[in-house]
């Protein structure tokens, strides 16, 4: 898998906020990584809730919901020593949210 350039999550931060601009440059924040070893499942994901701004909510956080689908095969909420992890599901984000 290639890796994205900060350019291009930025590009892919308007697409998938239906054209607003978020913020700018590379964070440096924690993540999990799933190569660490053995992950732990703890169960299968029912939804997920996120909170944003996309184009067309004015300058309000909207709490965005995605319901997984039995037939899509949910995903798994997982960890290891690095943190959480969602494994599997079959889903994929694009400028309409979270798919599949």
């Amino acid at each position: 898998m290639k890796r994205r350039s900060a350019r291009e999550a930025e590009r892919e931060y308007v697409s998938t906020h239906w054209g607003i601009e978020g913020p700018r440059g590379v964070f440096k924040l924690p993540a999990p990584d799933p190569t660490f070893g053995a992950a732990t499942a703890l169960g299968h994901l029912v939804s997920v809730t996120y909170r944003t701004t996309k184009l067309g909510d004015g300058d309000d956080l909207t709490d965005y919901e995605h319901k997984f689908a039995v037939r899509g095969g949910r995903p798994v909420l997982a960890f290891n020593d690095t943190g959480l992890l969602i494994l599997g599901g079959g889903y994929t984000v694009n400028y309409r949210g979270i798919v599949g």
